[in-house]
């Protein structure tokens, strides 16, 4: 199937122009959904144009950046799904609060591992997927010390677990054989 990516685009770019004029005339939700719409879309094309795989509204991601009275941000995620003609919370919400540059050190791991050249880049499920697991890492850092989203490593010693699995399972069933 060939790439829409220029479409996607170009469609992005429709919706940010809409979000701007509604924003001028000072209809700010609808100004808020069709900027969240141009970014979905913006998404999408750059996924499509460098191989990923687009589909549909399935599984969305709900990210939000909230500013906080002490000037700090909040980032929260959730993914959303469509689900009996409403759109609802699939999981939990995930949140943290972030200064908006700098910060410390874990902040910054998190900042680095956010950007798109470091996430999967297959479907946007896999992407919102990363974001999210970046998102957990950073609470958890909080709390170890030490940021590490390093999930490679959980799946390379899952599959280490199960092939000793197999191995245990092939001796007893020898073992039974035997007897």
């Amino acid at each position: 199937m060939p790439s829409r990516s220029r479409d996607w685009y170009r469609q992005a770019e429709r919706d940010l122009g809409h979000a701007r004029r509604s924003g001028g005339m000072g209809d700010h939700e609808w100004a808020c959904f069709a900027a969240q719409q141009a970014a979905e879309k913006a998404l999408k094309a750059l996924l499509q144009d460098r191989g990923g795989e687009v589909r549909g509204h399935s599984a969305l991601a709900l990210l939000r950046l909230l500013p906080t009275e002490n000037g700090n941000v909040v980032l929260s995620l959730a993914r959303e799904r469509w689900s009996q003609g409403a759109t609802v919370l699939d999981g939990d919400v995930v949140s943290v609060a972030l200064v908006p540059e700098g910060g410390d050190s874990l902040e910054q791991a998190f900042r680095q591992l956010l950007a798109l050249a470091r996430q999967p880049r297959t479907h946007l499920h896999a992407l919102y997927q990363g974001w999210m697991g970046a998102l957990l890492a950073l609470l958890a850092a909080r709390v170890t010390g030490a940021f590490s989203a390093g999930k490679e490593r959980q799946v390379a010693r899952q599959v280490e677990l199960n092939l000793e699995v197999k191995r245990v399972e092939r001796q007893r069933s020898s073992a039974r054989q035997k007897l």
